[in-house]
Formats: structure tokens, sequence, C-alpha cells
């Protein structure tokens, strides 16, 4: 359902109907709805949730950005796009993510695959957040299976996800 969604999200925007602020705002709904929904195991909440807790950090940080940058050279437009793409990558990066994890018949292949994308997460940060605690809460342990930075250029690291993949 929720791949259906969001080729119909992106299938509008391509027409020119849709901009890419809803598509970001319909990842975060439905990431949230996921996230709450106790009819979905615990893994694909968490995943949903780690989606939720991404484009909220990033929208803390375009926020403080706006409050300490002059109001004269603020580009809103630009700020929102990037944003919004940053939205998009996050949401691909993760899809991709559970995609092959899910695919992966060994512990091993699980693992490489793991530390593939977490090595990309944390090889490309966005904001370089001093608050290591908040930006690195996915990573302490194996409580999560997205064990990625908060604080990562998901444009970037989608990028070289896919160039390792073979997927360019």
């Amino acid at each position: 359902m929720k791949k259906v969604l969001f080729a119909l999200a992106l299938a509008i925007m391509s027409v020119g109907y849709a901009s890419a602020q809803e598509i970001k705002q319909e990842i975060y709904k439905m990431s949230e709805e996921v996230a709450q929904d106790k009819s979905k195991s615990l893994e694909v909440r968490k995943v949903a949730q780690f989606k939720v807790d991404a484009i909220t950090y990033m929208n803390t940080k375009m926020l403080e950005k706006i409050t300490s940058t002059s109001k004269d050279s603020l580009d809103y437009v630009a700020m929102v796009t990037e944003e919004d793409n940053q939205a998009i990558a996050l949401y691909n990066f993760v899809h991709i993510y559970v995609t092959k994890i899910g695919r992966a018949t060994k512990t091993k292949e699980r693992e490489r695959i793991l530390a593939l994308f977490k090595r990309v997460s944390l090889a490309n940060p966005r904001f370089y957040d001093e608050d290591q605690e908040l930006v690195l809460a996915y990573c302490k342990g194996d409580r999560y299976i997205t064990q990625f930075s908060l604080d990562t250029d998901w444009v970037k690291a989608l990028a070289e996800v896919k160039k390792e993949l073979g997927m360019d």
C-alpha cells in the first residue's frame, strides 16, 4: 500500500500537480501512521519511526538555519526544495536498504548490507551536528534495523549507496 501511494505521488509530481513539499508531507504522514499502527510488526513500525524522526530532525535544523540567517540572504525556495529532495532521498535510501535486507538469505549478507548503509550514512553528514547522542541514537546496539545517523545528507548517501550497489 505504501509503495503504491508513493508511486502515485511520484507520478503526480512528474505531471506537475504535486510539489515536492507535498510528497515530503505525504512521506511523513504515511510513516507516522505506520509507526503508530499496532497491527504492523515492531520492525516495520521502527523503520517508519526512523523516517519520522529523520524528517523531524531535518525540519528542526532548517528552522534553526532560518532563524540564525539574515532574512535578506535567505532563499526560502531553495531551502524548501533542498529539504524536499532530502526527504525523498531518505525515503529511497531506507526503501533500498529494507528491500536488500529482506532479500538477504544469509546472516553474513545481512551484516554486509547493514555495514554498507550505516557506513555511508555516517560518512555523509549534512549539518555536522555536535550532539552525537542525538544524531547517533539509532546507531547504538542492535535495537534498530535502521542504524543510521540522523545527521545525514540523504541525497549524497543515496547516490553513494546506488553507486556501490551498481544501481546508478
